[in-house]
């Protein structure tokens, strides 16, 4: 199994930020640094923020789960001085 580059993973968490959806069977894949996706996944949580990207690699089949948590304004913890 081949595993992404630290590159590969910062193209992924960068792209990870974009609204995407999920490729249909028959797509191209997205361009994303260099390399070919599939987006297999996408979960996006505007209640906790969370937000997270499934990619496939088209060239070497192997998946990348990529979560990115975005700010929620509603949930923000604000630093207390006692």
């Amino acid at each position: 199994m081949a595993y992404p580059t630290h590159q590969q993973y910062a193209d992924l968490a960068k792209d990870a930020y974009e609204n995407r959806q999920v490729t249909k069977y028959g797509e191209k894949g997205i361009p994303i640094g260099g390399n070919e996706y599939q987006v297999l996944a996408v979960a996006n949580d505007r209640f906790s923020g969370y937000q997270g990207t499934v990619y496939r690699d088209l060239k070497t089949r192997s998946a990348t789960a990529n979560p990115a948590s975005v700010p929620n304004p509603r949930n923000r913890i604000y630093n207390q001085a006692v």
